[in-house]
């Protein structure tokens, strides 16, 4: 999502070059004395879906991980790309559809799941970019708002966001 809108505005007009004499395909470079960047900022923030999460199951029908139980598996990139996408869906739509200040782990996670997930010991993912531990943190809170119904409620956008990436 995204509250600001920015467009390449030209001052000059740039002309094509071609690149050398054994082709006559051309390139158009963005040279910066040709414009200047426009800000916008919109009253609202408008939407924009990642493309990972479009062609997935729904977030709600993963299972969670029992190391030992189901898998063998400890880290993210160990687990199926099903699995993965649905975690990512999961943490998307939170972040991308629930209000949020600051960081998505403060308003979301709990002092004591924040403070499990920065210790090095027990999380071995900390440095990652994409967490197992981290991201089942977050589906465990996307699966209590699905069960109290405040997940994709009619009429919302994201209700219209998952009709779409449904029925594609």
């Amino acid at each position: 999502m995204s509250t600001v809108r920015h467009t390449w505005s030209k001052n000059q007009e740039v002309a094509s070059e071609q690149i050398g004499p054994e082709t006559k395909r051309k390139f158009r470079s963005r040279d910066i004395a040709s414009g200047h960047w426009i800000l916008n900022k919109h009253r609202e923030r408008r939407h924009t879906r990642p493309s990972t999460v479009l062609y997935t199951a729904p977030a709600i029908d993963y299972e969670l991980v029992e190391f030992g139980k189901t898998t063998t598996q400890t880290t993210f990139f160990d687990l199926p790309i099903d699995k993965r996408n649905q975690l990512y869906r999961s943490y998307y739509e939170l972040v991308q559809y629930v209000p949020w200040r600051g960081t998505p782990d403060k308003t979301f996670l709990s002092p004591e799941v924040q403070q499990m997930l920065n210790d090095k010991e027990r999380h071995a993912e900390r440095d990652s970019r994409h967490s197992l531990m981290r991201l089942e943190e977050f589906f465990k809170v996307y699966k209590k708002m699905w069960e109290d119904g405040t997940v994709a409620t009619s009429g919302s956008s994201w209700h219209r966001d998952n009709q779409y990436s449904y029925s594609v």
